[in-house]
């Protein structure tokens, strides 16, 4: 069984063997798992409701929270079902592939959005330079009452 340094939902079914092993599709199987559970929206194994040896059971069996959403984000649907395939062969061969395989069906990531609004440290400033006009108009304007009164 696994030492408690992994939470029982998020093991890899090969490190839940006598002897773990890891290589790449282990890598794989926690980024579709992620993945999966954006798709899903909710937990892929309900841990919260069951023991960890339960948990544990339902990894190596790969008996997930059912795959909803094919119809409407089919491709991406399809690369978490495969990254949390239980048999670590079946996965993409690393991130890297993964990586790949959603760029292909997204295309290239965007730009970063330009802000609509302006930093602090430009706040900052300008509310600082406005605040001295103000001090200066109100001297000035103290000075020239006293002299003309």
């Amino acid at each position: 069984m696994v030492p408690d340094l992994f939470p029982p939902a998020y093991t890899a079914p090969e490190l839940i063997n006598a002897v773990p092993e890891t290589n790449y599709a282990t890598d794989v199987y926690g980024l579709g798992l992620i993945l999966y559970e954006l798709l899903v929206g909710s937990p892929v194994f309900p841990f919260k409701l069951s023991s960890d040896a339960e948990v544990y059971q339902a990894v190596r069996r790969g008996d997930r929270v059912p795959m909803t959403r094919f119809q409407d984000v089919q491709e991406v649907a399809a690369i978490a079902t495969t990254a949390v395939n239980v048999d670590p062969s079946m996965r993409q061969k690393s991130a890297a592939d993964m990586a790949d395989a959603l760029l292909k069906t997204f295309g290239d990531t965007p730009a970063p959005r330009e802000r609509r609004w302006p930093s602090i440290r430009s706040t900052f400033v300008v509310t600082a330079a406005l605040l001295a006009i103000a001090f200066l108009i109100t001297v000035v304007w103290t000075v020239v009452t006293r002299l003309s009164g």
